[in-house]
């Protein structure tokens, strides 16, 4: 009987914290759509990012983009996925972003020369956001080194290179 109520007490428990956290993060705003010069998507990309709470100063985002390029008659087709841990340094609104992820990265040559590539870019961040959690325009600049580690034509590009780009984001918070 004791067993019982000690794990009852510990489910209500957890769920009055649960709904007390879900009330308390209502006014938070965890939807972003934001363009982005450079960066990830190598070139551009539209993306759609999404604030998962943490604490009072910290929070983790997830990002899917999309980037379409041509260059020198070369299409590319740019897919960046992104985890951020976001830092509040001031007033819950301006952030510091360190993350990581992957970009897939499909180019096709519209000559019909061999060299369509498929490839997969790590690429790592560090910069600064400004986002209120009220919502409204939200910004961002940072640094992001890219990682080419893999690609299916290895033997026409070089492979396994850094390149240090940077990136610039504008966007809305709702």
């Amino acid at each position: 009987m004791k067993e019982i109520i000690l794990k009852l007490t510990i489910v209500l428990s957890i769920l009055t914290i649960s709904i007390h956290n879900i009330h308390a993060q209502d006014s938070i705003k965890k939807n972003s759509i934001y363009t982005e010069i450079g960066g990830n998507g190598v070139l551009y990309s539209i993306n759609y990012e999404r604030l998962y709470n943490v604490s009072k100063l910290i929070n983790i985002t997830s990002r899917i983009g999309y980037g379409y390029f041509t260059i020198n008659r070369i299409k590319a087709n740019s897919i960046p996925f992104e985890i951020n841990g976001l830092y509040a340094i001031a007033k819950q609104k301006h952030f510091i972003e360190i993350g990581s992820g992957i970009t897939y990265l499909d180019t096709k040559d519209l000559n019909d020369d061999p060299l369509d590539i498929t490839a997969l870019i790590y690429a790592a961040r560090l910069g600064y956001r400004y986002q209120k959690p009220t919502g409204g325009i939200m910004y961002r600049i940072g640094i992001t080194p890219l990682y080419d580690f893999y690609s299916d034509k290895q033997n026409l590009i070089r492979s396994k290179v850094w390149f240090l780009i940077g990136g610039i984001s504008i966007g809305y918070n709702f």
